[in-house]
């Protein structure tokens, strides 16, 4: 995981423990196994820190992205 989105580890963990990425499944060995969405959503996050935002930030967009997907509005595909 961290090799395909450029994450450390570390980090991944902080973003799980702040909530702004789902804890993975893990194995019976206790090792995480992430789904395949993860790389997309470490993605964004990434970036944002790398520009220099804040973590309160990237947060506030995280819930940003949660709120459109959740909502009921008919809404067109433009990409």
């Amino acid at each position: 995981m961290s090799r395909r989105t450029h994450v450390k580890m570390p980090a991944n963990r902080s973003y799980e423990e702040m909530g702004l990425s789902p804890e993975p499944e893990r194995t019976a060995g206790n090792q995480r196994r992430y789904d395949v969405a993860a790389p997309t959503r470490l993605g964004p996050m990434r970036h944002a820190r790398v520009l220099g935002q804040p973590l309160d930030d990237v947060a506030a967009l995280i819930s940003l992205e949660g709120a459109r997907e959740n909502t009921s509005t008919p809404r067109m595909n433009l990409r």
